[in-house]
């Protein structure tokens, strides 16, 4: 089936790739996006959001940022939204249901889809989220180099590699 948007005033060739049946189009160069379901081409929220990079949508959740003030919300498929806590000032996109988030340049940490901290013994230095690979080993990079958390947040190999590579066949580089 086909979706009809009114496209003026946006830049349809940066319509972004679906993700959970949703795709993002940009307003113009104003770094503001909106949301729309493929299937039918509902929009998600009324509201335009910022984001850090291009959002998307992972397990039904997007970061996203108002357009109108600096605070950061968790947006949902249905269009409703979480609000975080303002000293926020950057969140990563989200992947398998954990964001990172930034309240200053030294301040990150782990976020659930609820806008929890998670995660509460690992402390990664930078605001880059990884992929769960087969549902047990995420990298982050902590001070001392990257090391792998599990699907709970506990740390299996401790940060000391000054470069990795995720998991793939139980091995990593």
């Amino acid at each position: 089936p086909s979706v009809e948007i009114d496209f003026d005033g946006f830049c349809w060739e940066c319509v972004s790739p679906s993700y959970d049946g949703i795709f993002c189009i940009p307003v113009g160069s104003t770094g503001r996006y909106r949301f729309y379901k493929t299937d039918g081409g509902k929009r998600v929220g009324n509201s335009e959001w910022k984001a850090s990079s291009e959002p998307h949508f992972n397990k039904g959740v997007c970061a996203v940022k108002s357009a109108t003030s600096r605070k950061w919300y968790i947006l949902k498929a249905s269009g409703d939204s979480i609000a975080l806590d303002t000293k926020i000032t950057e969140v990563t996109n989200f992947m398998d249901g954990v964001a990172v988030a930034r309240t200053s340049y030294t301040d990150c940490f782990f976020i659930n889809d609820k806008g929890q901290r998670v995660y509460p013994n690992v402390k990664p230095s930078d605001c880059e989220i990884y992929p769960l690979i087969d549902g047990t080993r995420r990298m982050f990079r902590g001070k001392n180099g990257y090391g792998y958390i599990d699907a709970h947040g506990n740390v299996v190999i401790q940060p000391q590699y000054s470069e990795a590579r995720n998991f793939s066949g139980g091995l990593a580089i």
